[in-house]
């Protein structure tokens, strides 16, 4: 988050953002914490026990959300059309020769 706090303070002001990296803030330090403009309430302890109690729940949706991000990602690859092979590009059997000369004649 101290790498790329423009990032993190764009996914801060999300209220989905907010519910999922909530929890995290609370380990930084105080002066940290500026750049998610975040004010520090009277009950900050309590709120930072309620927040580590949740670290475990946000860390198992944060997994199923990278997941499905990944399994989508791959559905997306998946779809695409192989690409054509040219007469004049390299046999794709691995002969070195060119396709119309090796494989394109069977």
């Amino acid at each position: 988050m101290t790498l790329a706090p423009d990032t993190w303070t764009a996914l801060m002001k999300g209220e989905r953002g907010q519910t999922l990296l909530r929890p995290f803030v609370g380990f930084f330090e105080p002066d940290q914490h500026q750049p998610f403009d975040i004010d520090r309430p009277e009950n900050l302890d309590e709120i930072l026990d309620e927040d580590a109690a949740s670290i475990p729940h946000t860390i198992l949706i944060l997994r199923n959300l990278a997941r499905r991000r990944s399994a989508k990602q791959l559905a997306s690859t998946d779809t695409r059309r192989p690409r054509k092979i040219g007469r004049n590009d390299p046999c794709p059997c691995g002969s070195g020769q060119k396709y119309k000369r090796c494989c394109a004649q069977n």
